[in-house]
């Protein structure tokens, strides 16, 4: 009798409603965490949003759990977690599992996740489509499959020898893929992942929460006719409104509510039609072209001194008929706080405009330091109304500005436009401290007094970028091993996008025999060639000790580096990566290099990964077989620091800088490859496969 009491009550408890869940019962998030309770034999309920007690605070992530107890948790994997608890339950004391479950989760969920749904959910037409921004998902989200394949290889599951509910969280990540873009040809290609995959799904647990997984047969595809009629029922679509909303109505949002306001027509056209229609699509071509020259005008600010070329050119040319000059402030100036972060609201907004890029110009602002900052610029385009309302697609950003249209015969206006141009000046009504300027031209340009401090001394390692540069080179250059070109009897360097710096030329001087540097800027090369000369643009003498200091040569002379560097250096060349053969040779031998370099430069001059891919195979092309290529650079950021200048850059992933080494002949596990990475600073040695 007491045997069956204690059964009877042990099953009593482990049945006991373990607390509600509100929120879609049929939605992703919902049926993870469903999975977790069956796998933890727990039982709560499901409740819609609309059955939540109005007094709560509405959860940012729609979907809320409440405990008996009356604790509220809103986060989806912290729910897994609470249900089926992965940790050892001993109070920290295995901390290395328990950092092996966090650190699962997190990758669960930031490098596999995110590029899967980005992949899935407009495959299925449940968001526009955007060929590039999804396949850039799809690279990301097979890059994180090879990853995990290997992860595998020698595993059962992921934590332990036991299922955790870290398999359940990431199996429950992957499966839109498997179900709708994995199709046979994938799955076998991550034998491994599939193998885990198809283990966790068919435990009881899972078939109890979710049911058979149907496995994809053939990839979906977007479809602009169902896309239409999702967002006509997506027009509908309410939630329950705050608990300030007395009346307890429903509200729909705001973004949709606007949607509402501009139905958009029903044309039955299959995707690539779409595509290739928007690309040909242009919101200017309504508007007269004008007599503005607005490439040249670029060309002459990117390439000449801005005071005494490009702003006589820019008023004499200027069609104010045609175009129009406006002044943009940021309206949320207390919002602003790390640096770093503003820039990173300047360069974002440039990336979603890039295809407004082709008939607009700016120059935009950041004034002042961290917590104490003001944005402002000015905007030039064709036309005489605000630009953005012209798509759909430029509204992202703009409306977290304000807009003055100016007048360019004004003569205080023209000296305005001439202060942001210059990046100096009053800057109108701005008080603070100009940080740093950002153009919107064809690419960002710094000039090459940007690498020296206001007070005409040169920062050379008060920054990361530097710092890592510097630090790792010179131990780089001591590892190669160089061998004579038989045809030539002579081995050499070629550094590409120098800028005006001279840093492989000092770092090789005793390591090759001729060096040749280049950049795509005639400024920066007319500096290169000053220094070649002996002029002395710049004191590089803080960075040349630096140098010698990681030689081991603390006591060198700086002017005897700097004579050696010069002695070793054949020439200042235009180069443009985007260009076979990349460099403008007046005579070219087509032997290659035996050492290659590219530092801050693929990703500077990239709008998209697939740039930065094509950059790079023109690069590699330049490298003899056997000789070397040296990349470096910033990963996901949209901006670098270098040299105490900051500089946009395409915020590439170190997924998507593997699949490109890949394609251009360099395999990561290659005993051959050297990475270092510092604060996402990377540097790689590699030796291509020819």
């Amino acid at each position: 009798l007491f045997s069956v009491c204690c059964s009877l009550i042990f099953r009593t408890l482990r049945m006991a409603i373990a607390g509600t869940l509100y929120g879609d019962p049929n939605g992703f998030r919902a049926k993870k965490i469903a999975t977790a309770a069956e796998f933890a034999n727990k039982k709560i309920k499901l409740e819609t949003l609309d059955k939540m007690d109005r007094n709560w605070a509405f959860p940012p992530s729609e979907l809320l759990f409440v405990t008996n107890e009356g604790n509220q948790l809103f986060d989806c994997n912290s729910i897994a977690c609470y249900l089926a608890n992965p940790f050892h339950g001993s109070g920290g004391g295995d901390q290395f599992h328990d950092s092996e479950v966090l650190q699962w989760i997190n990758m669960a969920d930031s490098k596999i996740l995110a590029p899967i749904l980005s992949w899935v959910i407009p495959c299925l037409s449940a968001e526009s489509y955007n060929n590039v921004y999804v396949s850039e998902a799809k690279a990301e989200s097979l890059d994180a499959m090879r990853w995990l394949n290997e992860q595998l290889l020698s595993k059962t599951f992921l934590v332990g020898e036991r299922i955790s509910v870290v398999d359940i969280i990431l199996a429950c990540n992957v499966l839109p893929a498997y179900q709708h873009v994995f199709d046979e040809r994938v799955r076998k290609l991550y034998a491994n992942v599939t193998r885990w995959f198809l283990t966790i799904i068919n435990q009881p647990f899972f078939k109890k929460a979710i049911g058979n997984v149907p496995l994809c047969d053939k990839p979906a595809v977007f479809d602009s006719k169902k896309y239409e009629e999702f967002v006509k029922k997506s027009l509908t679509v309410e939630r329950i409104a705050p608990k300030d909303n007395k009346d307890g109505a429903k509200v729909q949002s705001k973004a949709k509510a606007k949607q509402a306001e501009a139905p958009k027509k029903e044309v039955e056209v299959d995707v690539e039609e779409k595509v290739a229609e928007s690309d040909k699509k242009d919101p200017f071509a309504a508007f007269p072209k004008g007599k503005f020259d607005m490439d040249g005008f670029k060309r002459v600010y990117s390439n000449e001194d801005t005071e005494t070329k490009a702003i006589p050119y820019f008023w004499s040319h200027f069609d104010p008929d045609n175009y129009s000059i406006w002044f943009c402030e940021y309206k949320y100036p207390k919002e602003l706080e790390k640096v770093f972060m503003s820039c990173n609201l300047i360069t974002g907004m440039f990336q979603r405009l890039d295809k407004l890029r082709k008939n607009a110009f700016a120059s935009v602002c950041l004034f002042g330091e961290d917590n104490n900052s003001t944005i402002s610029g000015i905007w030039i385009w064709r036309g005489h109304q605000l630009a953005f309302e012209l798509s759909e697609d430029w509204q992202i950003d703009y409306e977290s500005y304000s807009w003055s249209k100016l007048d360019p015969k004004d003569e205080k206006i023209k000296s305005l436009v001439n202060e942001y141009l210059k990046w100096e000046g009053k800057m109108y009504r701005c008080r603070k401290r100009l940080e740093v300027g950002f153009c919107f031209v064809l690419k960002y340009i710094i000039t090459p007094t940007g690498y020296q401090t206001r007070n005409g001394e040169f920062s050379p390692v008060s920054d990361p970028a530097m710092t890592m540069m510097l630090s790792v080179l010179p131990i780089i250059a001591e590892r190669l091993s160089l061998k004579k070109a038989p045809e030539t009897g002579i081995t050499r360097l070629l550094d590409i996008g120098s800028g005006p710096t001279i840093h492989m030329a000092v770092v090789f001087r005793d390591k090759v025999d001729e060096i040749y540097l280049s950049d795509y800027l005639e400024q920066n090369c007319e500096q290169l060639r000053l220094w070649m000369q002996d002029r002395k643009p710049f004191d590089w003498r803080s960075v040349l000790g630096y140098i010698a200091q990681r030689e081991g040569q603390a006591t060198l002379s700086v002017e005897a580096m700097e004579v050696a560097s010069r002695s070793k250096l054949r020439g200042v060349f235009h180069c443009d990566v985007f260009k076979p053969g990349v460099v403008d040779w007046p005579d070219y031998d087509g032997l290659g290099f035996d050492v290659v370099s590219s530092l801050f430069c693929l990703e500077f001059a990239s709008n998209t990964v697939d740039d930065f891919t094509n950059a790079l195979t023109n690069v590699v092309r330049l490298v003899k077989p056997g000789g070397y290529l040296i990349l470096g650079g910033v990963l996901g950021e949209s901006w670098c620091k270098f040299g105490g200048r900051l500089f946009s850059s395409y915020p590439l992933t170190e997924a998507q800088l593997f699949a490109s080494l890949r394609q251009n002949g360099i395999n990561p596990t290659d005993p051959t490859f050297t990475y270092y990475n510092h604060s996402d600073i990377f540097l790689v040695l590699a030796q291509p496969t020819q």
